[in-house]
């Protein structure tokens, strides 16, 4: 079984010339202030000190998300083998998110995690189509900023479709079926 999972993985990162190769992977290793984001962990949840930033109330909006995905890309040579190293990361900025006083319960949060959850769901796809993508250290930043560019545009109609069926956060029976829907996309 570690074997067949060692070739998936192999497979993904295979060769797509003689000479060179493509490593997509997930980092944290970013430029960004470690105390002012959250790189994404399915096993630690947002919470309310997490939002930092200054409420500004707005309509329906009692707390705000500021999250995204990004890359960052750099070579290295392996024998022969030429490789693109394509690292990606998802994160919460705790700078730009913000929560009123008014809203801080769970059922808000919930909806607001649900925000940097999408966000994931958007960067994974985003990897999975770097992986399937025949990408070449020639063409590479054009087809890497092109998927960049639709997933990020499939990511702000997602969150746009989701604050206004929920009416952000507001309706219960739409929060939920949202809440089911991310988690299937989660698995």
């Amino acid at each position: 079984m570690k074997a067949f999972f060692s070739f998936i993985f192999f497979a993904f990162s295979v060769s797509v010339s003689a000479q060179d190769s493509i490593n997509v992977y997930w980092t944290t290793d970013t430029e960004f202030n470690k105390n002012d984001v959250i790189y994404y962990n399915p096993k630690v949840p947002l919470q309310w000190s997490d939002f930092t930033g200054v409420p500004k109330p707005s309509g329906d909006r009692i707390a705000t998300t500021t999250s995204g995905f990004g890359f960052k890309t750099s070579t290295s040579v392996n024998g022969n083998r030429n490789i693109l190293n394509i690292a990606v990361y998802c994160y919460f900025s705790k700078l730009d998110s913000w929560a009123g006083r008014a809203g801080q319960n769970n059922f808000i949060l919930n909806h607001e995690q649900r925000h940097f959850d999408i966000t994931y769901i958007n960067a994974r796809i985003f990897i999975e189509r770097l992986k399937l993508e025949k990408i070449t250290l020639e063409n590479g930043s054009i087809v890497i900023q092109r998927l960049f560019d639709e997933c990020n545009l499939a990511l702000a109609k997602m969150q746009e479709n989701y604050d206004r069926a929920t009416r952000h956060g507001i309706e219960e029976k739409l929060q939920d079926w949202w809440n089911d829907k991310i988690v299937d996309l989660l698995k």
